[in-house]
């Protein structure tokens, strides 16, 4: 099994999930969008690639452009990710 969906990472990996829907409706974005965002905008993060089978995913994932998280936000989604790295 993946490891990060067992455990204490997946238990961590849920409150990540938690953070983007708590702050995705503040952008009237999706979870998704907002986590797209949220990689697009990390320094150490060279490209983000993302799946799409029909044109309304192409659509939902270009939702994530044209925009930029708070800093505030950012750092709230960026410090449960390391939270979670550092329980593997």
């Amino acid at each position: 099994r993946y490891e990060n969906f067992t455990g204490e990472k997946f238990q961590l990996n849920l409150k990540t999930v938690a953070r983007l829907k708590q702050i995705a409706p503040q952008y009237r974005r999706s979870p998704g969008q907002v986590a797209m965002r949220w990689l697009l905008d990390t320094p150490t993060v060279g490209a983000v690639l993302f799946g799409a089978k029909h044109p309304g995913q192409v659509e939902e994932n270009l939702g994530a452009t044209d925009w930029h998280l708070t800093a505030e936000h950012y750092w709230r989604l960026d410090g449960g990710f390391l939270e979670s790295r550092a329980a593997a």
